[in-house]
């Protein structure tokens, strides 16, 4: 029963999500009618399908195969680099914030975005599985990081998330090792 709690929670705030894009498609409405209805019929349903995924992978172990595939789902930019991030962030899967927070990310609750962050611990926001790590990873590049060629992301990567000043080299040598397997 909590399981089905939490995820109407997260279906309900995937579809708070859903408003934001639909803005756009549905400005139309109140300048004379709404012509697009089986758009967004199509688009609530395809969120929800998202969620549903992202719910399931989620209860399954993490692998490179899953993780790259989730990517993909989500339209990620720059998976290879994301990956690359994931892997130097949760020390290859097993650190303890990957292991205890089932945050891949070192990510920090957010202030000002959506979030699929279930709160903080030790610091850090925390999750309901790595999927939703990975969502929530999802979130924020398309907030703050989108639309950016691979050596602007890499550039706002070393100015405004990484702490430490070595860290994009270290993304792109984890990012070309896995390019050359």
């Amino acid at each position: 029963m909590k399981d089905l709690k939490l995820f109407i929670a997260y279906a309900l705030f995937a579809l708070c999500l859903l408003g934001v894009c639909m803005w756009g498609i549905t400005q139309d409405y109140k300048y004379g009618g709404n012509h697009h209805e089986e758009e967004i019929e199509e688009v609530k349903q395809d969120v929800i399908d998202l969620v549903i995924y992202v719910h399931e992978v989620g209860k399954q172990e993490i692998n490179a195969e899953r993780v790259l595939t989730l990517l993909d789902t989500l339209n990620v930019e720059h998976p290879h680099i994301v990956f690359a991030q994931m892997r130097l962030e949760s020390g290859n899967f097993k650190s303890d914030l990957a292991k205890n927070n089932d945050n891949f990310f070192g990510m920090e609750y957010p202030r000002q975005r959506a979030t699929m962050a279930q709160g903080v611990d030790r610091g850090y926001a925390y999750y309901r599985s790595w999927s939703y790590s990975v969502l929530d990873y999802a979130i924020w590049q398309r907030r703050y990081a989108s639309g950016l060629t691979e050596d602007e992301y890499l550039e706002m990567l070393s100015e405004k998330y990484a702490e430490d000043k070595t860290y994009v080299r270290k993304v792109k040598s984890i990012a070309d090792s896995i390019s050359c397997n």
